[in-house]
């Protein structure tokens, strides 16, 4: 592989990976990558590629009036981000800090927050074969619909030693799972998860498994068949051996 070393500053452009070439900064409060908005969410400032990573940087979508702004995009597999902070806000119907379509990836050490607009998510896992999260924050608040910290819709994820927030919004979510049709699996290790409306929210196509986790707001809306959780706690501490709060 190759590296492109990207010095201090704010670079104000859209940025297209390619396969087999890094791209890292100088640090995540040295470097920043920023741009507008989309007409539709099929990019973003940063488009990943495969067999690559992103690193050490700030990317931000500052929606500049228009529908979408997504700070991170891919439909790529064999992705990499770490030590990376992405923001997403000003998008008038859609703000995603993630949006991983048709892809597959690793994130650790990744802080994702998106802000305001008619949906707000942190990330959008939608299809491929999923994203693995480890060490993390994803952060969707201020939507008037709905703020998602992760949403799964037909794909499967893996969350260790991360939180994931919803809040603020119209219907908060730490975590919405949704499909209509196929089988995923949401599997949440040693994290905390927090939505006022629903910590969790999952439909009958997701096997979910949580566990030493916090879950924080509202109850996990989740059908018992395909949902487990074993040594949660909720925001009291209040701790739930072998049921889902």
């Amino acid at each position: 592989p190759f590296l492109v070393w990207v010095a201090p500053g704010i670079y104000n452009e859209q940025v297209t990976m390619k396969p087999y070439v890094d791209l890292q900064g100088a640090g995540r409060w040295m470097t920043t990558i920023s741009y507008g908005g989309f007409a539709n969410p099929d990019q973003g400032t940063v488009n990943l590629a495969a067999n690559t990573e992103l690193r050490s940087c700030k990317v931000e979508n500052t929606g500049a009036t228009a529908a979408v702004a997504i700070a991170l995009f891919s439909n790529a597999t064999s992705y990499r981000v770490s030590d990376v902070l992405a923001t997403a806000k000003g998008g008038a119907t859609a703000n995603v800090a993630l949006a991983n379509m048709d892809g597959a990836g690793l994130l650790t050490d990744v802080n994702m927050v998106a802000q305001g607009g008619v949906t707000a998510a942190g990330i959008l896992n939608a299809g491929g074969a999923g994203i693995v999260l480890s060490g993390c924050t994803a952060t969707g608040t201020g939507a008037s619909a709905n703020a998602i910290g992760l949403r799964n819709s037909t794909a499967s994820a893996l969350i260790h030693a991360s939180t994931l927030v919803g809040s603020g919004g119209g219907n908060s979510y730490g975590i919405a799972n949704s499909a209509a049709g196929g089988s995923y699996t949401v599997l949440v290790h040693n994290s905390a998860v927090e939505g006022a409306t629903h910590s969790v929210s999952s439909d009958d196509e997701f096997t979910l498994r949580i566990a030493l986790t916090q879950l924080k707001g509202g109850p996990v809306d989740a059908p018992a068949a395909t949902a487990t959780c074993v040594m949660v706690f909720d925001e009291a501490y209040g701790l739930f051996a072998d049921v889902c709060p």
